[in-house]
């Protein structure tokens, strides 16, 4: 299995096109967008929403989105897919978590080997959680990231978390 993992657009057009155009030839079975797609701050008055929507109606086959805190009920109309809370699914044997992270944040399910995916803190990172032993990470923002980080995506496969560049370079990661 892989999956792609991206969030917080925030209305970047540019920014989406350019990581859709990096993963266009690669094999994958879904990609997580975990929130904040059309507005926000930086881009809310300058986006066409029509044209976000456009482009991720090339992959909503594969294609799931979770709400975010600048998600609006609205939005939906110009989007290939409706909005979910969560999302939960089993991942070699481990519960895999996808939340915004702006509510709700699982931890008091989570155990030992469990992965739990987040956006909304703009701030690439994969830490394992000492004491219960899960996995917390978060592919950072494709438009706007924060704390002198990059613009970055996650893909999750059988082997790895990977957290990588608009140049696919690699910029963490963790074996599974």
């Amino acid at each position: 299995m892989k999956l792609y993992v991206i969030s917080d657009i925030h209305g970047s057009y540019a920014d989406l096109e350019k990581f859709l155009d990096i993963i266009k030839d690669e094999e994958y079975d879904n990609l997580f967008v975990l929130g904040d797609i059309l507005h926000g701050y930086g881009y809310s008055h300058n986006t066409d929403v029509l044209q976000i929507g456009h482009l991720l109606s090339k992959v909503v086959t594969r294609l799931v989105l979770i709400k975010g805190n600048c998600d609006l009920p609205e939005d939906t109309k110009y989007l290939p897919t409706g909005f979910r809370e969560a999302v939960h699914i089993m991942f070699k044997n481990r519960n895999l978590y996808f939340v915004h992270g702006h509510r709700y944040f699982p931890f008091g399910i989570l155990k030992e080997n469990d992965i739990l995916c987040h956006g909304h803190t703009h701030i690439n990172h994969i830490t394992l959680d000492e004491e219960k032993k899960f996995i917390e990470c978060c592919p950072g923002s494709i438009a706007l990231p924060r704390a002198n980080t990059e613009k970055t995506y996650m893909e999750i496969n059988d082997s790895a978390i990977i957290i990588y560049n608009f140049q696919k370079e690699l910029i963490e990661k963790y074996e599974l």
